[in-house]
């Protein structure tokens, strides 16, 4: 009688499995338009602070320079802290996309690992992209076995569960086999780290960065013959019971076993504003409501933005001091869209929040946690939002939403995801360049060397 296989065991065989696999094409279109939106976010973030910050770092103890800084001329380190630079500068707009499976950003986890290894690998496209849907169906199994006790717990699952998907990625890769995997997976759970409590701040992104680096390094080590406990997921001591406490054995299990594909789920959503997910149904409902009733900024008395009372949690920003912490505030999203009708990576770059109009506006917004709101967060593209608009002449305007623009309910066009990828990658290379790169990230399985997409991106690049 065969042994019962532990969680990490399990995991592996479902990786090994999925190496093997042709994979659908619904799923290779759906993974090529959140692979190119997560590049574009690279590009976007390839030049500010925290990116550069970490590019010295790796200049004074990096190693072999085979993989390339995205968006940087003549920037070139080992995969390792290529990966980190590249997952900090993917994550620093919060821009990407959002997995509501795991509660996080799996993206800008998984991506960094398989453009910096596979560069170093020069690994073809068609790899690449395999390498990439297996990290993201990784973090979302995951998800599905841990999320939401390990949120609410403290945890951040985009570097807690991401480092999976970046290990399951790299490991594919570098084609472990699954005793490999398997140990590679252990030596995981004992790298996976990061705090909400960092939210706001640089060391957010970094979250990013090192579940993609820590990736390539632990399937290395596993790749050389290192070690760790095939129990590690489930033990005493392990990762379920010191950081999630719950393990969802049915839902993991049903998933493996139906071959769930995250692609062609409700829960993966691409960004059409560079903020927390948890604004964007607020975000929404308050555009909705100035089209369709076309008051203006000084007709608002108060605005009352009830939602789920998670929300609360990660939007802990209520009057935002800096348009870092804008990011993760209700009351600064809504404020601008008051103001202006829009949001752009401007209005969250620079320090403190000096705008009198803005501050007078955010102390007119209230955020309020309503339990009667349908708390489908976990599993579905609904974060149920309810913005109440109190004009000064006594009217009052509501508007509920419950599928913001982004989800698979309420999807952004080709245009619309176009037009947000140019904006990204303008700011890094010359808007000339930009039509070509997109070509080729919409048809990555054609590249016979993930190389080839880097060496297009130095060249072109605008600093």
């Amino acid at each position: 009688m065969e042994k019962e296989k532990t969680i990490s065991e399990q995991i592996s065989k479902y990786l090994i499995e999925m190496g093997k696999r042709e994979i659908p094409d619904k799923v290779k279109e759906a993974a090529k338009c959140f692979l190119a939106d997560t590049f574009a976010c690279i590009l976007a973030g390839a030049n500010e602070k925290p990116a550069i910050i970490a590019e010295e770092y790796a200049n004074m103890v990096g190693g072999k320079k085979v993989s390339s800084v995205l968006g940087r001329k003549d920037k070139r380190t080992d995969a390792y802290h290529c990966a980190m630079i590249n997952g900090i500068a993917a994550h620093f707009h919060d821009y990407d996309d959002v997995c509501t499976t795991m509660i996080g950003h799996p993206s800008v986890a998984v991506l960094p690992a398989v453009l910096s290894l596979g560069e170093e690998l020069h690994a073809s496209g068609e790899t690449v992209l395999k390498a990439y849907i297996a990290g993201i169906e990784t973090c979302a199994l995951l998800g599905r076995a841990y999320v939401p006790e390990l949120c609410r717990r403290g945890w951040h699952s985009t570097s807690v569960l991401g480092v999976f998907g970046a290990t399951a990625a790299s490991a594919l890769l570098l084609d472990l086999d699954e005793v490999q995997l398997t140990n590679a997976i252990g030596i995981a759970a004992s790298e996976s780290c990061g705090l909400k409590g960092n939210t706001g701040s640089m060391t957010k992104p970094l979250h990013a960065g090192r579940a993609a680096a820590k990736g390539i390094m632990v399937s290395k080590l596993a790749k050389l013959g290192y070690t760790s406990n095939r129990t590690i997921m489930e033990m005493d001591a392990g990762f379920m019971k010191v950081l999630a406490e719950t393990f969802h054995k049915e839902r993991f299990e049903e998933a493996i076993r139906n071959h769930n594909s995250e692609f062609l789920n409700v829960g993966l959503i691409m960004k059409p504003w560079p903020a927390c997910k948890a604004t964007h149904n607020g975000i929404w409902a308050m555009l909705q409501l100035m089209e369709e009733k076309h008051f203006t900024p000084d007709e608002i008395a108060h605005i009352d933005c009830k939602v789920l009372p998670y929300a609360m949690d990660i939007l802990r920003y209520r009057i935002a001091r800096t348009k870092t912490e804008g990011k993760f505030s209700m009351n600064y999203c809504i404020a601008l869209i008051a103001l202006q009708k829009k949001l752009t990576m401007e209005d969250f770059e620079g320090d403190e929040i000096t705008d009198n109009r803005v501050i007078d506006m955010m102390n007119r917004i209230e955020m309020v946690p309503d339990n009667t709101l349908i708390p489908g967060v976990y599993f579905h593209d609904l974060e149920s939002t309810q913005v109440e608009v109190k004009l000064k002449s006594g009217e009052l305007l509501v508007k509920r939403c419950d599928f913001a623009k982004g989800g698979p309910n309420n999807p952004m066009s080709s245009s619309e995801m176009h037009e947000k990828w140019r904006n990204c990658m303008e700011r890094a290379v010359y808007s000339d360049a930009v039509p070509s790169i997109i070509k080729i990230l919409e048809h990555i399985e054609n590249l016979q060397d993930i190389g080839e997409l880097a060496a297009k991106v130095e060249k072109a690049a605008n600093k």
